[in-house]
């Protein structure tokens, strides 16, 4: 007889909550918001609630408190420009009341109706032809009344369609429609999801709202083609998910046979090595630009210049780059470096070349 397995417990339960919320949000037309205390909202304001727009803003023990703030009416009927309706669920109850705004039973009603019949709050844009829609969207952004139009809201109308790909003046386009997978549950697009958590923000059927992208907030949606575009005020771009950093494994030291082992590629002296960074630090006026200059001559000419034990075998090429003194500057030093008796010990060359000396000689070929 097979024991019965223990039930999964949920690792992330406000996560699973936090998107719960966030398809009904879409039916609401609203944001998500963490209530002060879920069991008295008498008082409440706008100002007292808390938007999130990521599961990683709340934690398990707010998962009461999560609640959903829905104004703006104006984008669905008439009246209610000043509203502010809260939802609520409590053990599986939908509490909807006005917060704000002048008394607006209308308001009520429509998020009342979209919680129980899990129809969505539709916005008078919503089957107007695509450039039409667009000026009506930005004109609610702006907060425009009715009959106020700029022209400059169908110019930014056109250029947001056709940064996606869509003709301004097609008369209407067949807009993707998603499926509810049944009828109490809005469908989302869940190629967002991963998206949302790298860049915060809210999930609202086909578009994640508040995303945060480089310092700036818009909106992520996908193109016909598949690929995400970021919108702002200013524009939009395409937008892909940051790379996940390698994560750095940890392995066994192993001896391996020395004759396996290359050896080191010596270029001058013991301290210039080939794929090796030479760095050399000292006391200003210690001589180290002259001593610089004096090796780059050794190195490009081949002969021992400062040391005859250098261990030169052949000419090399070399980069010698100065970022302050002027030309003349440069050829002066180097003509004087180049003077130098050979062998000659580094004490006395820093006595005979004591300014620093710095240029650019015999770059690669």
């Amino acid at each position: 007889m097979t024991a019965a397995q223990p039930e999964k417990v949920d690792p992330r339960p406000h996560r699973t909550a936090f998107y719960d919320v966030s398809r009904k949000a879409w039916d609401l037309s609203g944001d998500i918001v963490l209530v002060p205390d879920p069991t008295n909202i008498d008082g409440v304001t706008r100002n007292s609630l808390q938007k999130i727009n990521h599961w990683s803003d709340m934690t398990e023990a707010d998962i009461p408190r999560l609640g959903i703030l829905t104004d703006s009416f104006f984008r669905f009927m008439d009246e209610g420009e000043d509203a502010s309706v809260l939802t609520l669920w409590r053990e599986g109850t939908p509490l909807v009341q006005q917060i704000e705004g002048d008394q607006c039973v209308a308001a009520v009603d429509a998020v009342m109706d979209a919680v129980t019949s899990m129809k969505p709050l539709r916005e008078k844009w919503a089957d107007l032809p695509p450039l039409e829609a667009e000026i009506e969207k930005l004109a609610y952004q702006k907060r425009y009344k009715a009959g106020h139009r700029p022209k400059w809201l169908e110019r930014r109308a056109r250029e947001i369609l056709i940064d996606r790909d869509i003709d301004p003046d097609e008369a209407d386009e067949q807009k993707p429609t998603l499926t509810a997978a049944n009828d109490n549950e809005q469908a989302f697009d869940k190629r967002l999801i991963p998206f949302g958590d790298a860049f915060g923000g809210q999930i609202i059927g086909n578009t994640l709202f508040g995303a945060a992208v480089d310092g700036a907030r818009g909106q992520i949606l996908f193109s016909a083609d598949g690929n995400a575009w970021f919108h702002t005020s200013k524009g939009a771009r395409r937008v892909g998910l940051p790379q996940q950093t390698k994560r750095l494994a940890a392995s066994p030291f192993r001896l391996k046979d020395p004759a396996s082992i290359p050896e080191r590629e010596w270029l001058h002296a013991k301290h210039f090595i080939r794929r090796y960074l030479s760095i050399t630090v000292g006391a200003g006026g210690g001589g180290k630009s002259a001593h610089a200059v004096s090796e780059a001559l050794a190195m490009v000419t081949g002969r021992p210049l400062l040391d005859e034990q250098a261990g030169l075998s052949k000419p090399l090429r070399c980069w010698y780059i100065n970022a302050e003194d002027p030309q003349d500057e440069i050829e002066r030093r180097f003509v004087a470096a180049a003077k130098l008796p050979i062998p000659m010990k580094p004490p006395l060359c820093s006595e005979m070349i004591a300014p620093p000396v710095s240029g650019m000689i015999s770059p690669p070929v």
